[in-house]
């Protein structure tokens, strides 16, 4: 007789323990099909939210405003408005617009970074 309530405790344990285990599956599985799921972006968004993600962990530069007169072209200001007879023969730059028979006014301007003359390059 010993055997048997045994082997019947046994098998109600195993019994308890695979209804216990089902419903913990059920349970489990029932809360993750309710979750809320985000809305599935594709192709150009993806890309887009990804940059915008990245943007916010990224942290700018700390900023201040630059010195007056540290700069070596602070007496130069550019020239953009031209006469069209003068504009055919100018070269667009930072500075503005230059006239290459010019660079000498302009080596004047910034004598610190002018350095010594170069030679003239020959025609075509």
């Amino acid at each position: 007789m010993g055997s048997r309530l045994g082997r019947r405790l046994v098998v109600s344990v195993a019994g308890a323990l695979i209804a216990f285990g089902a419903s913990l599956l059920v349970f489990t599985h029932s809360t993750w099909a309710l979750r809320p799921r985000p809305e599935r972006l594709t192709g150009k968004e993806l890309t887009a939210e990804a940059e915008v993600q990245a943007a916010r962990r990224v942290q700018g530069p700390a900023t201040f405003a630059r010195p007056e007169g540290l700069s070596p072209l602070a007496g130069i200001k550019p020239v953009w408005e031209l006469p069209a007879t003068k504009r055919a023969h100018t070269i667009e730059t930072p500075l503005g617009l230059v006239d290459p028979a010019e660079v000498g006014r302009l080596r004047g301007l910034a004598p610190s970074l002018a350095g010594p003359p170069g030679r003239a390059l020959g025609p075509g």
